[in-house]
């Protein structure tokens, strides 16, 4: 996990918070936008005009992705006030 040096560090736990975490890119998944642009162009013009309706095959769409991201944070927010 990303934050776990810093709560090493600072003798805390670390609390995984699932909303939070990063955006699945399905087939664009650890690929270069050059490797995707050399496989499949089409489908990479398709993304870059729209991430939502030009998703990657078995990728989170962009707008959801935001979606949850937005509701854990205002959770979190919510239970730290």
């Amino acid at each position: 996990l990303t934050a776990s040096p810093a709560a090493e560090a600072l003798g805390l736990a670390v609390k995984v918070q699932e909303g939070l975490r990063e955006v699945d890119f399905g087939w664009g998944e650890g690929r270069t936008i050059q490797e995707m642009a050399d496989e499949d162009p089409e489908a990479v013009r398709r993304f870059r005009e729209d991430a939502d309706s030009g998703a990657f095959p078995g990728s989170e769409p962009v707008a959801r992705a935001a979606a949850r991201a937005t509701a854990s944070l205002r959770d979190l927010a919510d239970r730290h006030q």
